[in-house]
């Protein structure tokens, strides 16, 4: 994070990317969908990925596999 000079500044919400792709899978007819990433990617999210993978089953029943992290 950069304190100065101030910036204007652009962050990805990867949990809510997650939910978006979920919907869209899930209107297209996917039924078992998987995660598979690094834990170290997962980390660096703050757990953003395997939180809307989470999120999205909780919301709209089971869709995703549970997040396989290596």
């Amino acid at each position: 994070s950069v304190a100065r000079p101030e910036l204007d500044r652009v962050s990805s919400d990867h949990a809510h990317a997650v939910l978006e792709l979920a919907r869209v899978l899930r209107r297209r007819g996917y039924r078992r969908v998987g995660l598979v990433l690094l834990d170290s990617q997962d980390r660096a999210t703050r757990r953003g990925w395997t939180d809307g993978a989470l999120l999205a089953n909780a919301r709209h029943g089971p869709l995703c596999l549970p997040p396989l992290l290596l």
